[in-house]
């Protein structure tokens, strides 16, 4: 019997062929002797990053293509034990992001070994600091990313509003865990600075604890791909409409982004 038809019933994309297809282009064949092994948990995971990942590629979901071999092994491994939605996301959005024409094209294997290298707290902090840029008003109207190849962004951040964004609850040493966060994002160049919290002083702008931090080139790519749009070009990440589809919008605004050189330090 199809396993489709045994282990999938009930689940949106595993369940149905047609749109595992869509998805998939011809490595949908790869799918249905895997499944028939998981426990349901992990059947509910998997079919929640594809169904993610058919929502990131809308209209694209028609057309043809397909996902190369490697890269849906590793969605396949990652996404069954997957419970945090916002790494679902990242998920979703690299299978989505990978479907195209070329059958060789494995890039999203590359991004999806640095998502599984992340804690969840490090994901999360990566997405904050990116989502934030794309929901903040345009300095100078200037071509942002004309500035970034120039030199950098400066971004500073309410302390208060990161905090929120992390949803920490009481059991969790937000302190250790930010510092966790920054650095590791730092050591795999996913972002410059932000481990310290500035505390408002009389020369600076801001009345608020505030962090900075400088995002980096692959940064913006990784958060690209987590979005679904892996094959927009970095140099084009600022010419995106501000109300581009974000799976959660960050609970706060940046407090100021300066162009063109390195503030704050």
């Amino acid at each position: 019997m199809d396993p489709l038809t045994t282990v999938g019933a009930g689940l949106t994309v595993l369940g149905s062929k047609e749109l595992l297809t869509k998805l998939l282009g011809p490595s949908a064949d790869y799918v249905g002797g895997e499944i028939k092994n998981l426990v349901e948990r992990c059947n509910i995971n998997l079919d929640n990053v594809f169904r993610i990942a058919l929502h990131k590629l809308g209209s694209r979901a028609d057309e043809p293509g397909v996902v190369n071999p490697r890269v849906l092994k590793r969605v396949f491994d990652e996404a069954r034990l997957c419970d945090d939605p916002l790494m679902a996301e990242y998920l979703g959005g690299v299978l989505a992001s990978s479907k195209g024409d070329i059958a060789r094209d494995d890039r999203g294997t590359f991004y999806l070994n640095e998502i599984n290298a992340l804690s969840t707290y490090q994901l999360r902090t990566h997405y904050l600091i990116y989502a934030v840029i794309v929901r903040s008003q345009r300095p100078y109207d200037q071509d942002l990313s004309y500035w970034y190849q120039q030199d950098t962004i400066s971004v500073a951040i309410p302390e208060s509003g990161y905090l929120a964004g992390m949803e920490y609850s009481t059991d969790e040493p937000s302190d250790d865990i930010s510092f966790h966060s920054f650095l590791g994002l730092e050591m795999k160049g996913l972002c410059e600075r932000g481990i310290e919290v500035i505390e408002p002083q009389k020369q600076s702008d801001f009345d608020v604890p505030f962090r900075f931090y400088w995002p980096t080139r692959y940064g913006f790519e990784l958060f690209l791909w987590g979005l679904g749009l892996g094959n927009t070009r970095v140099s084009s990440y600022f010419d995106l409409e501000t109300d581009i589809a974000l799976p959660h919008e960050p609970p706060f605004t940046t407090l100021a982004i300066e162009l063109g050189q390195r503030y704050f330090h």
